[in-house]
Parts: C-alpha cells; sequence; structure tokens
C-alpha cells in the first residue's frame, strides 16, 4: 500500500476551510481518482505539545499543520494514474479552501493498526 500525505503548514495569517474541504474539496478527490483512491483520512492539528506536564486542552504549542490529509492506494503506479492527469483540477481548487502552500511526501505503508473507525 501507498500513501500520499498532504501537509498544510499552521503560519500565521493563513486561512483554511475545513468545511468546504471536507464536503467539497475530498468528493472532488474521490471523483477523479476513482477506484484507484482506496481510502483517505483527514486530520485536524490540535496541538504541538507532548510535554509530560502538558494537559488535555492546554494546547501551549500550536500544531506544525493545520490539516493532514492521506491518501491510500495500492500502489505507487495507481496513484500516479489517477492522480497525475487530475492534478491540474485538484490544485486549481485549493484557493477555495486555503491560501496555505502545502506540503507532500509518498510513502509505503510499512504497518497500520486501527482498532475501530471513529469518523
Amino acid at each position: 500500500m501507498v500513501k500520499l500525505t498532504v501537509m498544510y503548514p499552521n503560519l500565521p495569517d493563513t486561512s483554511f476551510n475545513m468545511h468546504y474541504y471536507l464536503h467539497t474539496h475530498m468528493e472532488l478527490v474521490k471523483s477523479k481518482l476513482g477506484n484507484y483512491l482506496k481510502g483517505f483520512m483527514v486530520e485536524e492539528g490540535i496541538t504541538g505539545d507532548v510535554s509530560p506536564d502538558s494537559k488535555p486542552g492546554d494546547n501551549k504549542v500550536p500544531a506544525p499543520f493545520v490539516v493532514i490529509a492521506n491518501l491510500f492506494f495500492n500502489s505507487i503506479e495507481d496513484l500516479y494514474q489517477s492522480f497525475m492527469p487530475n492534478l491540474e483540477v485538484l490544485v486549481a481548487d485549493c484557493p477555495n479552501f486555503t491560501d496555505i502552500n502545502v506540503k507532500i511526501q509518498i510513502s509505503r505503508v510499512t504497518g497500520f493498526y486501527m482498532q475501530s473507525t471513529m469518523v
């Protein structure tokens, strides 16, 4: 399994419309990538504070990323075959939900565990 990770850094004076992202952009992603896309996960940053004295809700240290999206594919070939022909239209939609320049990483998934689906 291969994962495309799209990271939106948490920078001053930037914006991100989570509702649009989840309900419009990710629907566009699903429709464009079709059956090549095996699933996705969207994470909204809460905090970067993992010190021993931190408490839930403290949020003293901002999360390094506002959002991290993970898109899963069976292979690198499937990722490229589905993503590259649609890159222009997907990127063109970005100003509708953010002004943040993304960081991207492609990874091989070598381990995965989730006890249950939460959302």
